[in-house]
């Protein structure tokens, strides 16, 4: 007879272990990484971001980091060279802040949960991302900028 392995992606929930820095009170000078998974549109989505942040908040500079490909971590050379070059990163999956669609919402939480950084602030867009056309990928930048406003409390 053949046993088959059932194994739970929740994940265990921790206490806190990442100490995770509050986003800064504005954006204006500041240097604003993102690091791309490679998924389908993501890099449109952190340009247009980027260009967002830019023109609204004064963001001084957009650095934009691509890992091998979503199924690993991003390589310790990529993740030190965005910590010493920005101020504040966001990305699909690192602890500066998440970006999710609607589908992997609840994911995205219980991978928070898991690793202790329930204090990340996580933006969520519409679902899917890959495979929408350019003004589709527009919309999903303005929304995720529209919540990172919502959370600095900007306009």
């Amino acid at each position: 007879m053949t046993t088959i392995r059932v194994l739970s992606p929740q994940g265990e929930a921790r206490a806190a272990t990442h100490a995770v820095p509050s986003l800064p009170q504005s954006f204006r000078g500041l240097t604003v990484g993102f690091l791309d998974n490679k998924k389908h549109n993501f890099d449109r989505l952190v340009l247009e971001m980027g260009e967002l942040m830019v023109a609204r908040w004064g963001v001084a500079r957009v650095v934009h980091r691509q890992k091998a490909n979503a199924a690993t971590p991003a390589a310790r050379e990529i993740v030190e060279a965005l910590a010493k070059e920005c101020d504040v990163v966001f990305a699909a999956g690192t602890p500066a802040g998440l970006i999710s669609t609607t589908v992997f919402q609840k994911l995205a939480l219980s991978e928070m949960a898991a690793l202790g950084a329930t204090a990340l602030p996580l933006l969520v867009i519409q679902h899917p991302l890959g495979g929408e056309k350019p003004e589709g990928v527009s919309r999903r930048a303005a929304q995720a900028v529209a919540q990172l406003a919502s959370l600095l409390g900007q306009p």
